[in-house]
C-alpha cells in the first residue's frame, strides 16, 4: 500500500534518535522508501543511518530544515511525501492516517491534498510556546484567507512530491512548515487533518526551534514563495473534474 511513499526525515545532530525512529518509520511503512537528509550533522547520525541498507542518506550542507526538506523531496523516487521529524516526539504509528488521506484519494485529486498531523487537539500535549505561536500564525492565516490549519508548525504532514516542489519554497529553516500552510491555504488545496501523540522534548535535550526563529515564522505567514503555475493548474483541473462528476 504505501509502495508509492517517500518518508523524508530531516535531521541534525539526532544520533541519538535517528536509529529508533527509522525502525518505527520501516515497521509502520514496510513499503516506503526512508530518505535521511542529514542537514551537516557534527555527530554520527547520517553514519548511523546508513547502517540501514534499506535507508537512502543524504547530505545537505546548506543548514535549515527547509534546506533540508526541498533536498529530500529532490532525492524522492516515489509519487507521495511525507515529511516526518527525526527525533521521537511524534507517535509514528498515528502518522499513518496523514498519508491515508493523500495515498487514498483518486489519483487525479492528490495534488489538491496537504493531510497534516495535528499535536494542538489536547492542549496539555503542546509546551505554552508552541502553542501560543501556533495560534498566532493561526490568527494572521484566518485574517487573511478565512481558515487556517490547525496545526500550522507541526512535523508531520504528507502530499505529492510534484505538489510540493512546484510550490518554489524558499525559507531555508523552521520557517518552511508556515510558508508551505500559506501557499496550501492560498491555492484552495484541501487540508485534511489527523491527531498525532505527541510528546515533546526540552532544548536540553535537542530541541531546536526557539524564539530566534520567531520573525522568520512570522514573515513567511505574510508572504511566501509563489506557486509555480502548474500548482495553480492541477487546483483548476481538480475542480474541472469534479464538475464533470457532478
Amino acid at each position: 500500500m504505501y509502495d508509492e511513499l517517500s518518508i523524508i526525515i530531516p535531521a541534525r545532530n539526532e544520533a541519538a534518535s535517528i536509529l529508533k525512529i527509522l525502525k518505527r518509520l520501516r515497521h509502520n511503512f514496510p513499503d516506503a522508501e526512508l530518505i535521511v537528509v542529514d542537514n551537516g550533522s557534527t555527530d554520527q547520525t547520517g553514519s548511523i543511518a546508513a547502517t540501514q541498507t534499506d535507508v537512502v542518506v543524504v547530505r545537505e550542507e546548506r543548514m535549515g530544515k527547509g534546506n533540508a526538506m526541498r533536498c529530500g523531496a529532490k532525492a524522492a523516487s516515489r509519487p507521495v511525501i511525507m515529511f516526518h521529524d527525526a527525533d521521537i516526539e511524534y507517535r509514528v504509528e498515528d502518522a499513518r492516517s496523514v498519508v491515508d488521506d493523500v495515498i487514498k484519494a483518486p489519483h487525479e485529486e492528490r495534488g489538491c491534498i496537504m493531510s497534516i498531523g495535528v499535536r494542538a487537539w489536547r492542549l496539555h500535549w503542546l509546551p505554552f510556546v508552541s502553542f501560543a505561536v501556533n495560534n498566532l500564525i493561526r490568527t494572521i492565516f484566518r485574517v487573511q484567507f478565512g481558515s487556517a490549519p490547525e496545526d500550522v508548525l507541526t512535523g508531520t504532514r504528507c502530499l505529492t512530491r510534484d505538489t510540493f516542489l512546484n510550490m518554489d519554497t524558499r525559507s531555508q529553516t523552521f520557517a518552511i512548515e508556515t510558508e508551505i500552510s500559506r501557499i496550501a491555504l492560498k491555492t484552495d488545496m484541501k487540508i485534511p487533518s489527523s491527531p498525532v501523540r505527541y510528546t515533546p522534548r526540552k532544548h536540553s535535550e535537542g530541541k531546536k526551534i526557539n524564539w530566534k526563529h520567531l520573525p522568520a515564522i512570522i514573515m513567511a505567514a505574510i508572504t511566501s514563495g509563489r506557486p509555480q503555475h502548474s500548482l495553480a493548474k492541477s487546483r483548476t483541473d481538480a475542480f474541472n473534474i469534479e464538475g464533470e462528476n457532478v
